[in-house]
């Protein structure tokens, strides 16, 4: 999907991402309400500790202004691909136990981009709280030990994942110190996966 981001929003577009996991979470809740995907920063979707899916998004500026390309990857029926990384694969189908359609779960899933989309668009205003709140609800980890390898230099830092700061970024307080982290990947966590209260 295509998002046209309006010039009062394009300061926080780090913030796509993540209203994009809250849309693919909400249209599975909507459709299967006896799942609850989790979110594992920044844009991974997970049921019961399985990876079902993720997000890619990138921002493009032009001479029309700026745009969001947003891609969304999940797994509704069982295929056969490589299970490594911390968390297994898993499919929709397997997680429900009501039918799975593919047209009712690409249908409200458009519907909440789209609806995301208008969200976004009202960032400064209402918008970024709500995205905010449904977005740390659904989180994965809070106030358990992780290990984040920074993307750039490969390094790896331990700490307790404290959660998102308003724009996005992961909160890691290590040796007494909290710092905000941008680009990198959850490479050791230290909890058994759990589903969060809603």
């Amino acid at each position: 999907m295509i998002w046209d981001i309006p010039d009062a929003a394009s300061a926080k577009l780090s913030l796509i991402p993540l209203a994009a996991a809250v849309a693919v979470t909400r249209s599975i809740e909507s459709v299967y309400r006896d799942l609850m995907p989790t979110i594992k920063w920044p844009n991974d979707l997970l049921i019961g500790g399985r990876k079902c899916g993720g997000i890619l998004a990138e921002s493009v500026r032009g001479s029309a202004g700026t745009r969001a390309i947003i891609g969304v990857g999940l797994n509704v029926h069982r295929t056969e691909f490589s299970a490594e990384g911390r968390f297994p694969p898993t499919w929709i189908d397997a997680e429900t136990t009501l039918p799975v359609e593919r047209i009712d779960l690409l249908a409200r899933l458009v519907e909440e981009l789209d609806g995301a989309a208008t969200r976004f668009q009202a960032v400064g205003n209402s918008g970024d709280a709500w995205l905010l709140s449904e977005y740390r609800k659904r989180l994965l980890g809070i106030d358990r030990p992780i290990t984040f390898q920074r993307d750039s230099s490969g390094d790896r830092v331990s700490g307790h994942f404290r959660g998102v700061s308003d724009s996005g970024a992961m909160i890691l307080e290590s040796d007494g110190r909290v710092s905000e982290l941008w680009a990198g990947e959850i490479s050791g966590i230290n909890f058994e996966p759990d589903e969060p209260a809603r």
